[in-house]
């Protein structure tokens, strides 16, 4: 049976940012978003690496980017021949 997984949403960020500016634990941001702590921690990994602060509206830009991005083809899957 495949895993349905639902993306965190624009508000639910908003409140990853804010409970984490509150320094909340992650345990604590996931048990008021009924969620994973894992997918709260990957979330907070995901933010870029310069920054110290958790900026929601750039995370909800950046899967949206990663959303359209191509899949990556299986390697038996032989390439178009072009000619």
């Amino acid at each position: 049976m495949p895993r349905i997984y639902t993306h965190l949403t624009t508000q639910e960020r908003a409140v990853v940012m804010t409970m984490r500016d509150d320094e909340c634990s992650i345990r604590s941001i996931a048990k008021r978003l009924c969620r994973a702590p894992s997918s709260i921690s990957r979330e907070l990994r995901r933010a870029p690496a310069g920054s110290s602060t958790y900026d929601a509206n750039l995370a909800h830009l950046q899967s949206e980017a990663r959303r359209v991005l191509p899949r990556r083809t299986p390697k038996l899957e032989t390439p178009p021949v072009s000619g």
